[in-house]
């Protein structure tokens, strides 16, 4: 059994004892000719490794059904499904009296919860294999990319690994800054999928969203703009979120690699929302920014959670030189974490600061407007500005004094409190 584990890519990075604990949760099971394993369209509830007999992967065509592969001993299928937790590209239909080694999902996953070293090492060669290798999903889709030559707009993806950071008020402010003051044509994508809010940040209904997008059979930038890119009144588009949770489930990381493609050619920046797991299809859109804005406030938890980030991204070798730290909330005076304590610990350099709102930034959400539009003057909105300058021109230095440092203690406590 072990033997046959061995065989899959995914695992090649796995220890003895790695394999001793995914060999506990493998079962061997008997199928007769004629068993269904899965459905095409199906949920991954499993994934299977041949030990003798025969499956046929099968694809429905407009002609008919399309053998795609037939499957022998020490072949294996289904691993990528249960990963990504997307839908089954095709069904498997056993041709042949066969003895499978079978890994639930559930087991799976609990594995990996409770082994993070070894879940690191599955993704990073999950992302080295999907980096190297067009999926079938991607060729029955027609979602097969070519090299970036029609590229244009840099792609920005905003992060953080703990909740409550300030991801989607960077998004979208800083999405304004670069279109009114830096007169680009920016996009903004709710690349958090589950409980996304950028729609209203910036205050949009939307009627289409990406849980639409995946129910279309071709996709082209001339269907984007019949709805599913929403102007906004801040002078930026945006792509929504699923308005409920559980849309979310159909959506993978190679919708996100077709609307790039789509969407680069039209706009000088896409910026992308994301959400605090480290899974597809978030790792397929760290894959294709540009640049890393990693969100981090100043308290041990964020840091902790930043530095396994990090580990995370050197492991699935994303280049580290294009990840810029963003400290946000932070006490400009007398702070209980000061940044230099911050960039030792996390050995990098902050790339930009963001001063504490105290209330300011929730009161302007609750008015349906941005703090860099409506309080131009408050230090949120200063720092907001300064990480649109570094974005725009990132070699200049910045030596314009945090506004904040201006303020007196008797202001600070006066915003702190509500009553400025």
């Amino acid at each position: 059994m072990i033997d046959l584990l061995k065989n899959l890519p995914i695992f090649q990075d796995l220890s003895d004892p790695e394999f001793d604990k995914l060999g506990k949760i493998t079962t061997e099971t008997h199928y007769g000719k004629g068993d269904v394993l899965f459905n095409e369209g199906d949920r991954p509830d499993a994934f299977y490794v041949v030990k003798s007999g025969e499956v046929g992967i099968i694809k429905k065509q407009d002609s008919g059904n399309q053998v795609l592969a037939t499957l022998v001993s020490g072949d294996f299928f289904g691993e990528m499904g249960v990963i990504e937790d997307s839908p089954r590209y095709a069904s498997a239909i056993v041709e042949k009296p066969s003895i499978l080694l079978k890994v639930e999902r559930s087991d799976f996953d609990a594995m990996m919860a409770l082994n993070p070293s070894l879940a690191i090492k599955i993704m990073a060669t999950v992302a080295r294999r999907y980096r190297a290798n067009v999926s079938l999903e991607q060729v029955f889709h027609g979602t097969t990319s070519t090299p970036d030559e029609e590229k244009a707009g840099k792609v920005f993806v905003v992060t953080s690994m703990t909740g409550g950071g300030g991801v989607t008020s960077i998004v979208s402010n800083l999405g304004f800054e670069l279109a009114q003051k830096g007169g680009s044509k920016v996009m903004v994508i709710d690349g958090s999928v589950q409980f996304g809010d950028l729609s209203l940040f910036l205050d949009v209904i939307p009627r289409l969203t990406l849980y639409h997008l995946t129910e279309e059979t071709e996709l082209s930038y001339d269907l984007l703009e019949q709805g599913y890119i929403n102007k906004t009144k801040f002078g930026i588009d945006l792509i929504s979120a699923p308005l409920r949770p559980e849309q979310s489930d159909v959506i993978t990381g190679d919708l996100f690699r077709t609307l790039i493609k789509l969407l680069a050619p039209h706009y000088d920046f896409i910026l992308i929302d994301t959400y605090s797991l480290m899974q597809e299809p978030v790792l397929t859109i760290l894959e294709l920014a540009d640049d890393i804005f990693y969100v981090i406030t100043p308290d041990l938890p964020s840091m902790k959670n930043c530095r396994l980030w990090f580990e995370v991204v050197h492991a699935l070798e994303f280049t580290e030189a294009r990840v810029h730290v963003v400290l946000n909330k932070f006490e400009i005076e007398d702070p209980p974490l000061p940044k230099e304590v911050i960039e030792e610990n996390l050995s990098r350099d902050v790339f930009a600061t963001i001063p504490h709102g105290y209330g300011s930034v929730t009161d302007c959400i609750n008015k349906g407007v941005l703090i860099c539009e409506d309080l131009p003057d408050d230090p949120v909105s200063q720092g907001l500005m300064r990480l649109a300058r570094h974005t725009l021109t990132p070699d200049e230095p910045d030596n314009e004094p945090d506004q904040a440092t201006q303020d007196s203690w008797v202001t600070r406590l006066k915003k702190r409190f509500g009553v400025a």
